[in-house]
């Protein structure tokens, strides 16, 4: 039972060469699709857990993440893309954050060793993947030193320490209008 996808829609997407306005559908499937995905995220910030324990499941996310995300159809014949490899990359990432989590809590004497262990991971994948850092570089000054420097900052967290004297501090950011 579909309620994102019309039956028209879904012959499209099986066939749809036999459609003549196909950038009318694409764009369409393409605004359903992220709506859906704020909507997920919307429900899964504000659903009681219990109620989220029946939604997002392995079994739920197993079709979605590892055919269509990770491994793709035809992937002998077509290579994985940039896209495919920066979604695994976010999945590793929290997937990783999580796990460890979970083993330090069940293993507190192992602290160190897990932690040493998934960085190592962690770098692998970050150099293995690299990602193009898309935050502004700005030049800030230190409200305690006056030391000035040059950090990658986002806006929705406007925190930072200075690498001289190591306090933090909020900033803001002047944008042009």
């Amino acid at each position: 039972m579909g309620y994102l996808l019309t039956k028209k829609t879904k012959r499209f997407l099986e066939n749809p060469d036999k459609y003549p306005n196909k950038s009318i559908y694409y764009k369409r499937i393409e605004a359903y699709s992220i709506a859906a995905l704020q909507d997920l995220t919307f429900i899964a910030e504000h659903l009681p857990e219990d109620r989220c324990d029946r939604i997002y499941t392995r079994e739920n996310f197993d079709p979605l993440v590892c055919s269509a995300i990770l491994l793709g159809k035809d992937l002998p014949q077509n290579p994985r893309t940039e896209r495919r490899y920066q979604l695994a990359r976010l999945f590793a990432e929290c997937g990783l954050n999580v796990c460890q989590e979970k083993i330090h809590s069940r293993n507190p004497d192992a602290v160190s060793l897990v932690a040493g262990a998934f960085n190592e991971v962690r770098q692998v994948i970050w150099s293995s993947i690299p990602i193009e850092d898309k935050r502004p570089l700005v030049t800030l000054e230190c409200p305690k030193c006056k030391h000035s420097f040059e950090r990658r900052i986002d806006p929705r967290a406007p925190i930072t320490r200075c690498p001289k004297c190591t306090h933090k501090f909020k900033f803001t950011v002047e944008t042009e209008s």
